[in-house]
């Protein structure tokens, strides 16, 4: 999953790099012209395949997202992935925006050293992900997102139509309980044995799970048949 993580990272970096030195689009920022932006970005977007495209000035206010229409004004100063790209860096990290997860970079867009803004890009962690995931593991995928008072919610799996037994499952739970280790899971009457790994902010804050699980039945099939 890391390696799985870093490939997607690197592959926004090197699309977002040559946007974000591009002296034309950073000519397009400094005018803070939303529409002009927005075209720009759902161009690039196209030929990245990005989910969405964050552009900022220089103080981290939203000058136009591709995802959002009328997300123009937003303050993201605060968000530790545009603060860091403020300061020169160029973050990579879980990026929850409402209950959706997204792998995101965000880089700075300087000139003479003078960051002029902030782009931000992301890939989705979407039920599409989530079967990738199974096709390489043989194993369930689900993604968990942080609700209310910690309690997860299911942003995307693999699952099908399993995915309501895992809500249930999910009622009345606390994001990343338990030590790590392998554990079981009931869906719909069939074990699971499962495994979790936490998704992390920037600041290493915990905002959801890749939950990967294995059915019992199917594992041990060849097994009973031999038996």
């Amino acid at each position: 999953w890391k390696t799985f993580e870093a490939d997607r990272y690197n592959k926004l970096k090197l699309g977002v790099r040559v946007l974000a030195n591009d002296p034309y689009f950073k000519a397009e920022v400094e005018t803070r012209d939303e529409a002009t932006v927005l075209d720009s970005l759902n161009e690039r977007g196209a030929d990245l395949k990005a989910d969405f495209f964050v552009a900022t000035d220089a103080s981290g206010v939203v000058i136009a997202r591709s995802d959002r229409p009328g997300g123009h004004g937003e303050d993201l100063a605060q968000d530790p992935l545009v603060a860091k790209a403020l300061e020169g860096e160029e973050p990579s990290t879980v990026w929850k925006q409402g209950e959706r997860l997204f792998h995101a970079v965000a880089l700075p867009m300087q000139t003479r050293g003078e960051i002029k803004g902030v782009l931000i890009a992301g890939y989705g962690l979407s039920e599409g992900l989530a079967h990738q995931i199974r096709r390489l593991t043989k194993s369930e995928t689900a993604f968990l997102s942080a609700g209310t008072a910690g309690q997860p919610t299911l942003a995307a799996s693999s699952l099908g139509p399993r995915e309501a037994a895992l809500r249930g499952v999910l009622r009345g739970s606390t994001l990343g309980a338990g030590n790590g280790a392998p554990f079981e899971l009931d869906l719909d009457g069939e074990r699971f044995v499962a495994v979790q790994a936490p998704l992390e902010t920037a600041s290493g804050a915990k905002v959801g799970l890749l939950v990967a699980a294995r059915s019992l039945s199917a594992e041990m099939e060849a097994f009973r048949q031999f038996r």
